[in-house]
């Protein structure tokens, strides 16, 4: 191969290299979709919405899964998580399992004055059945 080729093809893969690298860094500091501002998918009660996957957990998936879900229900349990979460769990009355909404950091001052027993509606996203339905990047939509 002649010299003027091999300098074309390195000038080629350092500019892959490059355009792969800011499309790389680009991704990684995208800012997440903030809840808040997105429509429900779907609107029912944390019941409702347990029942759902009980009864069928692939049909739920397919209407529920990575869907923006707004719930409403009784605070059962205000539980720390990991990485600085908080859960609350939304159930109903005499319910063993029921929804478990996971509350970023940022979201955290909007749920400081609840307690168990409280009715609120709360929106995220919701990745699926384990044990208790989960809702993640929830926003406290009415105390």
């Amino acid at each position: 191969m002649s010299k003027s080729l091999i300098r074309i093809l390195a000038l080629g893969l350092l500019a892959a290299a490059v355009t792969g690298g800011a499309i790389g860094m680009w991704l990684y500091n995208k800012p997440h979709t903030n809840v808040a501002d997105l429509k429900a998918d779907a609107v029912l009660s944390a019941g409702e919405l347990y029942a759902a996957y009980s009864a069928d957990e692939a049909a739920s998936n397919e209407r529920y899964l990575n869907k923006t879900i707004e719930v409403r229900g009784k605070v059962a349990e205000i539980l720390p998580g990991e990485n600085g979460v908080v859960n609350v769990v939304l159930r109903d009355d005499g319910a063993m399992s029921g929804v478990i909404c996971e509350f970023l950091a940022e979201e955290q001052m909007s749920i400081q004055g609840l307690s168990p027993g409280a009715e609120v509606t709360v929106r995220g996203l919701c990745s699926g059945l384990s044990f208790d339905v989960a809702l993640n990047r929830c926003v406290l939509i009415q105390p």
